[in-house]
């Protein structure tokens, strides 16, 4: 068998959002070369977000840092999980603004 270690160039990445969730033996010393911890995004990151999940999208044209604003603590996933959501409800009503 194989160890990872044994396999030249070879570089495993972990993630997660829950570090207190994973097993010790998981994050026991040696194991864990480096740790980088990848905030959520502030309100221009998330103004950003909005904009490029918008990109290619017909929407009617709204504020979207007033949204981006009220989206404080919002992961990358979770707006664009928002924009899925809020253009399939958009499809089901028919609606389809081009940007007009």
């Amino acid at each position: 068998m194989t160890k990872y270690r044994d396999v030249p160039g070879l570089v495993l990445m972990l993630a997660t959002n829950k570090m207190e969730g994973l097993d010790e033996a998981v994050v026991r010393e040696g194991r864990i070369d480096l740790e980088i911890r990848v905030d959520l995004p502030n309100e221009a990151m998330r103004l950003k977000i909005l904009e490029k999940q918008l990109e290619r999208r017909p929407w009617r044209r709204f504020d979207l840092k007033e949204f981006a604003q009220k989206t404080a603590g919002t992961s990358p996933a979770k707006i664009r999980a928002l924009v899925d959501k809020a253009a399939t409800f958009a499809a089901a009503e028919g609606r389809a603004d081009r940007g007009k």
